[in-house]
C-alpha cells in the first residue's frame, strides 16, 4: 500500500515533538504538579509544569518552592481537565486551557488522558485551535496504546455557532476527531515522572 506522504510527514513530525518531550528531557528543576479539585459541581484536574526556585512565594509547598513554567503563548504551562457531574450524558474529562513549551504539549496531553481513567478525555469542542485538532488527529489515528469510543451524534451535543469544519455537521461528525472519547490505560507516564520524583500530586484548590 502506497503511503500518504502528508500522513507521513504527520507522523514524523509529531514523534520529532514528542521524543522533546520525554521525561529525561525536563529540565532538572522543572517538575509538574497535579492538583485535583472536586465539589458537587465538578471534579477537576490541573497538571501544571513549573520550575523549582527555592528563592520564589509562587508556590510554595512542602516539596519545595516553585514558579509557574510560561507556554508559547505566554501563559501558564498547563492543562485544566474537568468532569462535570450534571452532564451525564457526557460522562467524560474534558481537556482545556493548554498551554505548553514547545515540544512538552504530547507530555502533558498524555498525563491528562491517564489522569482521566475509565471516564476517558475528549476535547473541548466550543474551542479548538488548529494545533489541538492535529493532536486528536494523531491520537485517532495513530496511537496503538489509546483507545477510542465513538459518540453519537447529538450526544455531548456542539454549541450553537460552533463551525462545520470540526465536524459538528452529521455528515463529518463520524470522520472527525473531535467525535470521540479516549482512553490511555497503561499510566506509563505518570509511573515514570513518579519514579523519576518530576510529579507532585496534591489536593485543593488549583494553583
Amino acid at each position: 500500500m502506497k503511503k500518504n506522504k502528508r500522513v507521513t510527514w504527520a507522523w514524523t513530525e509529531f514523534l520529532t515533538e514528542l521524543a522533546m518531550s520525554q521525561i529525561g528531557d525536563l529540565k532538572s528543576e522543572w517538575s509538574v504538579i497535579v492538583t485535583k479539585d472536586k465539589d458537587q459541581f465538578d471534579e477537576t484536574f490541573q497538571i501544571l509544569m513549573v520550575q523549582e526556585d527555592p528563592k520564589s512565594t509562587a508556590i510554595s509547598l512542602p516539596q519545595g518552592n516553585f514558579n509557574k513554567v510560561k507556554g508559547q503563548d505566554g501563559s501558564s504551562a498547563q492543562i485544566i481537565l474537568t468532569k462535570y457531574h450534571e452532564d451525564t450524558d457526557c460522562d467524560a474529562f474534558i481537556i482545556n486551557q493548554v498551554s505548553a513549551p514547545k515540544g512538552f504539549g504530547p507530555l502533558l496531553y498524555d498525563i491528562a488522558l491517564e489522569l482521566s481513567e475509565d471516564s476517558g478525555a475528549m476535547p473541548d469542542r466550543i474551542y479548538v485551535t488548529k494545533d489541538a485538532y492535529k493532536v486528536w488527529e494523531y491520537y485517532m489515528n495513530s496511537r496503538v496504546d489509546v483507545e477510542t469510543k465513538q459518540l453519537e451524534y447529538g450526544v455531548c451535543p456542539w454549541e450553537p455557532g460552533e463551525s462545520d469544519e470540526h465536524g459538528s455537521d452529521h455528515d463529518l461528525w463520524y470522520d472527525s476527531p473531535l467525535s470521540k472519547i479516549y482512553y490511555k490505560r497503561d499510566r506509563s507516564v505518570i509511573k515514570s515522572l513518579t519514579g523519576a520524583n518530576k510529579m507532585i500530586y496534591r489536593v485543593g484548590d488549583l494553583l
